[in-house]
């Protein structure tokens, strides 16, 4: 069954934040509580982290930088304020996307630095629901300027 499309919702475009329950309601948060997701929105920031290989040496020694990160990451626990809602490798390639929710910018700067044989980019981010709904407020703001 398709999800039902926010923006056709009508109080999407009465330039008011969409709360979980609204959102559970439209079927974005199967799955999720209700006051699990105010209280994630209110404390936490969802991150898209990105990696890739460094570039190493010789083929040895991107063989023994791959032992290390398989050393490494196999005793690695991810922290408690880590939720994460996606962990996947790029198919073919040394590199791959964690989504999560956090509440601390240096668990996640601690997590980047684990690896070094890897190139990390930590990216905050906002779901498109929430960009489109302050665009819009910024569009009215904007048109409701007096002209000088």
């Amino acid at each position: 069954m398709a999800r039902p499309n926010p923006l056709l919702h009508p109080t999407y475009y009465g330039l008011r934040p969409l709360h979980a329950a609204e959102l559970k309601r439209l079927g974005h948060l199967k799955g999720y509580r209700a006051d699990d997701i105010n209280s994630m929105r209110e404390n936490t920031m969802k991150y898209m982290i990105t990696w890739s290989e460094r570039p190493q040496g010789s083929p040895m020694e991107y063989e023994n930088a791959q032992k290390r990160i398989l050393e490494v990451f196999t005793q690695w626990k991810a922290p408690d304020n880590f939720k994460i809602e996606l962990f996947v490798v790029r198919v073919g390639d040394w590199g791959g996307y964690m989504m999560l929710d956090c509440d601390d910018p240096l668990a996640v700067h601690k997590f980047c630095s684990m690896l070094p044989a890897f190139v990390f980019e930590a990216r905050p981010v906002v779901p498109v629901m929430d960009a489109v709904r302050v665009e819009l407020e910024a569009i009215a703001f904007r048109d409701g300027l007096k002209s000088k």
